[in-house]
């Protein structure tokens, strides 16, 4: 999870973020990219069913 691309509190630039993006999408059959919402919703309803 990334906060404050391009500026902001703890830094990482636009640039750095493309770099580091590069592994995951030529990975995309081992990683699982998404929004915090999206995923943080699918471990609530997984989370939902165990109880």
């Amino acid at each position: 999870m990334f906060h404050s691309v391009g500026g902001g509190y703890l830094n990482v630039s636009t640039e750095s973020l493309q770099e580091l993006l590069i592994y995951p999408k030529a990975h995309e059959q081992d990683y699982w990219v998404d929004t915090f919402y999206n995923i943080t919703n699918y471990i609530k309803k997984i989370l939902d069913k165990t109880e």
